[in-house]
């Protein structure tokens, strides 16, 4: 938990530190969502996918949220080592989903970081267009 604190602090956030440290519940429900491009976190670029992180029970989504003929995709790290690939190719409000109970590879290791890469698929070109990674810690 002092790792948590300590990045929060230096982003700015220090009086939600104790919100976090508080009680067990809302470190066990950590949430973490970010955009398949970088500048949709502060609302400046069309959002064209989002993923979705819940460190308790490792639920993973990532949602095509753009009619714009382009997937929303996602690829998930652990180390340098590929665990798995999202697709979601439709505006369509279902999501690709992943969930740590499944076992195997959908089971995220705890205390360690987990490298979420979002990036936009073009079928009709077969070109990829975003490659943003985001690495959280999974406490859980």
């Amino acid at each position: 938990m002092p790792r948590k604190s300590l990045i929060l602090a230096g982003l700015g956030l220090s009086a939600v530190v104790p919100l976090v440290v508080a009680g067990p519940a809302q470190a066990s429900d950590s949430y973490h969502k970010a955009y398949t491009v970088e500048s949709d976190s502060i609302g400046t670029a069309k959002q064209g996918g989002v993923v979705y992180f819940k460190e308790h029970d490792d639920l993973v989504s990532v949602c095509d949220n753009d009619t714009d003929g382009y997937s929303a995709e996602l690829d998930v790290y652990v180390g340098n080592t590929l665990r798995y690939h999202l697709s979601d190719g439709g505006d369509d409000g279902i999501c690709d989903n992943a969930a740590g109970y499944w076992g195997g590879a959908y089971n995220l290791p705890e205390h360690t970081n987990i490298k979420f890469v979002t990036y936009l698929y073009d079928g009709d070109t077969g070109k990829f267009t975003g490659g943003v990674s985001h690495t959280w810690y999974n406490d859980n």
